[in-house]
């Protein structure tokens, strides 16, 4: 965990994460952050990761780093840990467990929250619990890629030889509020698109070798001493709007949702500028998106192609519309 009861501080610990009441104790939410390492962080982390983690919050500090290096590492750690344990435990938190129960705790001046405050309260604890996990993976790959159990944490070698690796990325081809939870969703969509349609549109033997260097984890490197400058690295992040504009386009024509609550479509009201209402997609509205994903996805797939004619054309497969450029000279057959 990263809180602990020598630090607790009467609830200042995770005063600067959560605004929680000085009464609260440390042993009141010590089982609830313990839910959150074992079914939220060490899934993502592994557990070697983690206890390099542990012992950098127990101020043991790795070779070849300096203290103040893992202060915003920490306070994420903490903010994704404390986020995901009120999210996990939000009604258990709420009870009082006895020798003649569950009971509810209420005091004169405070009860519990209405039920759309809890529901707003549980989005919010979530959303921040996931978003802190994909900060945490961005920071560990761009400053931390030495410490102890890097290269064996779980998220690093599922998505090693993704074409799509990270939230941000989707989020940067098509808007999903930054959610690790929609991404999740994507992401079996997204592996099957890469094999069955990226595949065979940049080429078997272009894929082939763009695979072999993320997984030897080469796909930064230079290819080739020729001008201009090229690496697998870039065509990935060239291949990424393609498949994310066709997994988006998928999940919603199957499911009819993109976010983990569904399609949604937000409104104001026309009696006040601060009342927003958000509805349920219909069927046609969810073909539309769809459509227009489709769309966008075969405008990024014309991009590809012309990218890898100008940096790759070795690997370049032609277009279909280049099977009718064809010299009619001495020929038995011939394009009219």
């Amino acid at each position: 965990m990263f809180f602990s009861s020598n630090n607790w501080n009467n609830g200042r610990e995770m005063n600067d994460i959560i605004p929680v009441s000085s009464a609260l104790s440390f042993e009141k939410v010590r089982s609830s952050l313990m839910a959150a390492d074992e079914l939220y962080l060490t899934p993502v982390f592994g557990p070697a990761l983690m206890a390099t983690f542990e012992a950098i919050y127990s101020g043991s500090v790795p070779v070849g780093f300096a203290d103040g290096d893992f202060t915003t590492l920490l306070r994420i750690l903490q903010a994704a840990e404390a986020n995901l344990a009120f999210y996990t435990n939000y009604d258990a938190l709420q009870l009082r467990i006895t020798d003649q129960g569950f009971q509810r705790q209420q005091t004169e001046n405070f009860g519990t929250p209405y039920k759309y405050q809890e529901d707003r309260l549980r989005q919010t604890f979530k959303n921040r619990g996931f978003n802190a996990i994909d900060r945490i993976l961005d920071l560990l790959d761009a400053q931390f890629t030495e410490l102890q159990g890097y290269a064996d944490m779980p998220a690093r070698c599922t998505t090693r030889t993704d074409i799509v690796q990270r939230t941000a990325e989707v989020n940067a081809a098509h808007f999903i509020n930054n959610s690790r939870l929609v991404f999740l969703r994507l992401v079996p969509i997204m592996t099957a698109i890469s094999h069955n349609e990226l595949r065979p549109l940049i080429g078997w033997q272009l894929y082939t070798a763009m695979q072999q260097a993320l997984e030897a984890g080469t796909a930064k490197e230079r290819v080739g001493s020729g001008d201009p400058a090229r690496t697998f690295d870039e065509l990935r992040h060239k291949c990424i709007p393609f498949v994310v504009k066709k997994a988006v386009a998928q999940l919603i024509r199957e499911t009819g949702s993109l976010t983990d609550r569904g399609l949604y479509f937000i409104a104001t009201a026309a009696a006040s500028s601060e009342n927003q209402t958000a509805t349920p997609a219909t069927r046609r509205e969810a073909h539309d998106a769809a459509a227009m994903a489709d769309t966008e996805a075969r405008a990024a797939a014309d991009t590809l192609m012309a990218f890898i004619e100008w940096k790759w054309p070795e690997y370049f497969p032609g277009r279909p519309s280049d099977v009718f450029k064809r010299d009619n000279d001495n020929k038995k057959t011939f394009w009219a």
